[in-house]
Order: structure tokens, then sequence, then C-alpha cells
């Protein structure tokens, strides 16, 4: 492994004896907007050809749990796991195209404490990450890659009406099968997001944009657009939406990492 790695490892676990293990619910949550999409055109632009949508529908978890850390504090040691799967409901031999997992563990230093006379002012968090992302696949097909990402944000999508922030990463280990993954995903992330709430303080709309580039490479690997609507006039734990999502650019599927995105979602979410 990674001397790297292990000298993160190392660092995270030395802290354990100071922490405590928790199980109260708020620790448990949405890391990212869950959803389900689907994409109403058959067929989708790959260059400057069309050709057929080889997943016009996605699945998304995202989770996150509080291990380790102070109950005053959202400061801590945290695990989360991502599972995007990528289904072509149109085949009726096989629904699933594909199946991508990143579960990571990763360090969140939150400065509230600092800027509570200042109500107004988003407290910067940052996080340090640890993870793997992975198709499972045992043939030719299999990819996988493991990076260390430093993230710094502002506010919380869909709790605070404006969130941003700012990911880089270093990839340090990848599959043979999937070795020039950094040029088609980039290596560093801008994430933007803004919601509306009514009179009832309840979200009612939203817009975020994802952008994903690379300081090796020209322009953007990939562009995320997406618009929210909830329709429902109650407070709920996890807010539902209505989602519509357009996607341009590469690497959102590992099977086929390489391959030109350009498609239009619409579909349902919970954040």
């Amino acid at each position: 492994m990674n001397k790297a790695v292990l000298r993160l490892l190392y660092t995270i676990f030395s802290l354990f004896p100071s922490c405590q293990f928790l199980h109260a619910s708020e620790n448990f949550g949405f890391s990212e907007p869950n959803l389900f999409i689907i994409s109403p055109i058959r067929n989708v632009q790959t260059g400057s050809s069309f050709s057929q949508n080889l997943y016009p529908a996605k699945f998304k978890i995202a989770l996150y749990y509080k291990l380790l850390g102070s109950c005053q504090s959202r400061s801590g040691i945290y695990i989360s796991y991502i599972q995007n799967s990528f289904l072509d409901i149109y085949n009726k031999n096989q629904l699933f195209y594909e199946n991508n997992y990143l579960p990571s563990i990763y360090l969140r230093l939150d400065f509230t404490r600092w800027l509570e006379d200042n109500s107004e002012l988003y407290a910067p968090t940052l996080k340090i990450s640890c993870s793997r992302e992975l198709n499972g696949r045992a043939d030719s097909l299999n990819r996988f890659w493991d990076r260390i990402t430093a993230t710094l944000e502002f506010g919380e999508f869909g709790t605070t009406e404006f969130f941003g922030s700012f990911s880089y990463w270093k990839t340090i280990h990848v599959s043979k099968n999937s070795r020039d993954i950094n040029r088609f995903a980039g290596d560093a992330e801008i994430r933007l997001g803004y919601w509306s709430r009514n009179n009832s303080n309840i979200l009612k709309w939203g817009v975020s944009m994802d952008l994903c580039f690379g300081n090796r490479y020209q322009g953007f690997t990939s562009i995320t657009t997406s618009l929210y609507y909830n329709p429902f006039n109650s407070h709920f734990k996890f807010s539902p939406a209505f989602i519509a999502e357009y996607y341009r650019g590469t690497a959102e599927c590992l099977r086929n990492y390489n391959n030109y995105v350009n498609s239009i979602r619409i579909g349902f979410a919970l954040m």
C-alpha cells in the first residue's frame, strides 16, 4: 500500500482513544441527493455523432455515518458510501449496465465554533478523505481507482440557502484497465448550489452545478446541472423533489469512462 495512505490511516486511527462512538440518528444522513433519473431520449450525442444510450436511467444512493467525534460539533471521523447504478431499461435481458461503488472514510473539521458571533457567515468545513471507486468486475472491464481528496465547503446543500465547495484529489493507485482515468475524470471539482424556501421554511426549488476539471488538461471534463422542485408543503426528515439533470462530459460511468456523454434526465430525488 502507498506510504502516504498508511500515514493518513495511522493519523486517523490515532485519534480513536480521544473520541467516542456515536449512535444518534442525527449522525446519519444523505451525503448527496439520492435520486432516480431517466432519459426520455433513446439516442445521445457521443462526440460528433449520435449513438444508442447505453444507460438511459441512473439510480444513486449516497449515505454517511459519523463514527467518532464530539456530540457538540460536526467535526469527527465519518464513513460514507455512494453507489451509482446505471440501468438499460430498454434491455429485457440485462437491466443493470453497470454498478459503481464508492466507499470512503474521511476526517471532517467544522470551524463553526470559531464563528458563532456571526450567524450570517457560512462556516467553512474541511474534509480529508481516502476512497476507492470501483465497478466490481472480474474481467477486462474491471475498473477502480484510489484517491486522497481535500474538500473545502461553505454551507450545506439541501440545508442552507447557498452552498459551495472545492475539491482536489491525488490519485494513488489505479487498475491497469483505467490508467488514464484522470485525463477523463480530472483531479478537481467545484460545486455550487442554491435553494429557495417558502414562508414555512420548506425547501421549494433549487439549482446546482458540478464542474470537474484537471490542471494537466485543458477545459472541463464534465459539467452537471440540476434543477429541483419540491411540490409538497409539509416538513419531512429528508426533502423530496422532482429533478431535471443535464450531464455533459466523460467519466460518469467507470465501464466506459473515456466515452463522451451528452444527456438530459428527469426523475425524483431525496435530500
